[in-house]
Parts: structure tokens; sequence; C-alpha cells
């Protein structure tokens, strides 16, 4: 079961006041794949939005949970496709290569939204898939399906843009 991307935001609910309420408008949907045990998230960035850093929660067997891979500072901040690896960082620590039935969480903190979601035991990310396609809910969708549900007024990057893998080298 995946959860909305305001889980990790709003894991200390009763500290914080953060949660859905009826008639908030529903998170927009990102798209996960896995390449080689490196899970990647497509988020659909609206104009003048980045992306600030991620993190990758595992879970134990009695719902805890703690915090295996964090990335602080993304080489491309405008960068759809976040890979949740060193490889898109300037900053990161920790290690996480995704094995089938882990049980984990992903939480983008994005300037304007957060993105993410929770894979809990049994469910799986689907792999292999083509390139440019990602796992929506269960749903096999490419990037522009994904940015067509969002809700953004304008878009500032190109279908070449969003694909792009950064150069770990160039960014």
């Amino acid at each position: 079961m995946r959860l909305a991307a305001v889980v990790f935001p709003c894991l200390v609910t009763v500290l914080t006041g953060c949660g859905l309420v009826p008639g908030d408008p529903e998170p927009p949907a990102d798209g996960f794949r896995v390449d080689d045990g490196v899970v990647s998230i497509y988020v659909p960035l609206c104009a003048n939005e980045t992306v600030n850093g991620a993190e990758i929660r595992r879970f134990d067997s009695k719902g805890g949970g703690h915090v295996q891979w964090r990335g602080t500072r993304v080489r491309d901040p405008r960068q759809h496709l976040v890979v949740l690896d060193a490889s898109g960082w300037i900053a990161s620590t920790g290690k996480f290569r995704y094995e089938v039935g882990m049980s984990f969480g992903v939480d983008v903190d994005g300037s304007v939204r957060n993105y993410g979601g929770s894979f809990l035991n049994p469910d799986a990310i689907r792999s292999p898939l083509p390139p440019g396609q990602y796992d929506v809910n269960g749903t096999v969708m490419s990037a522009d399906e994904i940015d067509a549900q969002a809700n953004c007024p304008s878009r500032a990057t190109t279908a070449a843009d969003r694909d792009r893998v950064p150069d770990p080298i160039d960014g």
C-alpha cells in the first residue's frame, strides 16, 4: 500500500497539526522506477518549483523506521527524475539498494510540494520498466502522463530535460 507524500513530514501529526483534511487537494502523482537496485522517483515539478532534499526510510516488521539514505544538496534542483543515490547529489549520507519485498518509504522535499510514497510488504515497484516509464500506484505511465495529472499552470522544461539523468561530474 502506498501512502500519500505527507507521511514523513507529518509523522508527528499530534505535535505539528499537519495532515490532510476534507477539501484539501490530493498530492500530485509521482512515479517510481528501479534500475540495478537504485530507486528513482519522477516528480511533476511545476514552474519555479525545485527539489530541496530527499530521504529513504526502511521500515521494520514492527512498523518502526530509520533513515537509510539522505540527499541534502541535489545537483540539479529542477530535475524531474530524482535518483536516490549519491550520483545525483552533491551531499548525501548512507546507502540504499532496493530488493523485492523491502518495506520502505521515500520522501522528496520540494520547494512548493512534497512527493513520495511508502512501499509496505508485499508491495513492490514494477521492474524492469522501459526507459521513460514509471510505476504510479501500480500503473505504468510516462512522464507526460504524470505531468498531465499535476495541475500545473505551465511547464518550464521539455520532455528531454525531465528525463535527463544528471551527469555526476557536470551536474
